[in-house]
């Protein structure tokens, strides 16, 4: 009866965030292959940050471990 009550909270909460959720809008065909638009900025390129390459090394960490266990 308990699991019943776990799996029935989880379902409706997710049910709940599916509606109250926003609408997501992706970009049309014609603006993803508009070779024609030549509004490209020449801004030197973002370096990238090192906590992208520590999250990943964790991760991988913690992905080995779970496997191996």
């Amino acid at each position: 009866m308990q699991k019943l009550n776990i799996k029935l909270g989880i379902a409706i909460s997710l049910l709940f965030m599916l509606v109250l959720m926003p609408e997501a809008q992706a970009q049309s065909l014609e603006d993803v292959f508009d070779f024609d638009n030549d509004n490209v900025n020449d801004v030197p390129e973002a370096p990238i940050n090192m906590l992208i390459y520590a999250g990943l090394v964790v991760g991988s960490y913690f992905g080995i471990k779970k496997i191996k266990a």
